[in-house]
């Protein structure tokens, strides 16, 4: 199959192994499996070596050990050294069902002109409460989708449940180097812009939910698209201005919720020019208590 699988690896020793096995397992196999280590500090890479070392597979297995350059530059390096016209994106902490790439292979042979493909998911939060994401769409739905109307609703695309054309992935630039908190979210909107997004509501692949110490390196840091939104092209596309004030509204209140007032703030700032009513009337969420936003927050979150 025509599929390049691009995993970045940073410290996830714990998780790695589970990762591999589910694209070995694959019903349909991808051409090439591109592991990029991004400059672990555990033991990552050794114990990526081992596991290959003890497993014989048929699939083309490549392994990058690159200096710690940030997710973007480890995705977009796999990337570029894959050798297919698709490249399915993979976290080294998720894993697919068998039939993630047989039933994603089946929507790029029926829509070949798309340059995005995706699907629902399992969330697996902390190890014990594993459900399926919630979805507005019938469950047998499978076909195009208005991406900027459809994320206000679900969650259509993240970073393991993604398949791309490769040529229309690079006409966008890939994801942003340097960039520590919503790359995903800038590259899919700028997808979305020039290409159809197809998604099948079935729950193919499994998000786990576990502490992750890069989050905490991002604790005061305003979500990407909201600092660039003015170089998307949203004055006349009223649900793209829609979903970015839908950015805005989850990741203002996720920070006053976190009791981080100073990011928050950021948040606010950065995302008038969208529309200036609309975040004006989210104001007086600063001087809410946080503890009534993670409550408010963590009933908000249920099966997301």
């Amino acid at each position: 199959m025509n599929i390049s699988v691009v995993i970045p690896v940073y410290n996830k020793e714990i998780f790695v192994i589970r990762c591999l096995q589910s694209v070995l397992l694959q019903k349909t196999k991808p051409r090439e499996i591109i592991i990029v280590n991004d400059g672990s500090t555990d033991n990552s890479l050794n114990v990526i070596n081992d596991f290959f070392i003890k497993t014989n597979t048929d699939i083309e297995i490549i392994i990058l050990d690159i200096e710690n350059g940030g997710v973007s530059n480890a995705r977009n390096m796999g990337a570029k050294k894959s050798k297919s016209d698709y490249i399915a994106f993979l976290d080294a902490d998720d894993e697919w069902s068998q039939d993630y790439l047989f039933e994603m292979t089946q929507l790029i042979q029926k829509y070949p002109n798309a340059g995005v493909f995706s699907c629902n998911h399992m969330i697996n939060r902390k190890g014990s409460d594993i459900f399926t994401a919630i979805s507005y769409m019938d469950e047998g739905f499978s076909g195009p989708v208005d991406y900027f109307y459809s994320a206000q609703k679900q969650s259509i695309i993240n970073s393991s449940k993604v398949i791309v054309n490769k040529n229309i992935f690079f006409s966008v630039n890939g994801f942003p180097k340097g960039v520590r908190y919503g790359e995903d979210l800038h590259t899919w909107i700028k997808l979305a812009l020039v290409s159809e997004v197809i998604f099948t509501n079935q729950a193919l692949v499994t998000i786990n939910q576990f502490p992750d110490e890069s989050r905490n390196s991002r604790s005061d840091v305003v979500l990407y698209p909201l600092i660039v939104v003015s170089s998307y092209e949203y004055k006349n596309n009223k649900e793209l201005k829609k979903y970015l004030l839908t950015l805005f509204k989850r990741g203002y209140l996720f920070r006053i919720k976190e009791g981080n007032i100073k990011s928050a703030f950021k948040t606010l700032t950065h995302s008038f020019k969208i529309s200036p009513i609309h975040v004006f009337l989210y104001i007086p969420c600063l001087f809410i208590p946080a503890s009534l936003m993670r409550i408010a927050y963590n009933i908000s979150k249920k099966g997301r």
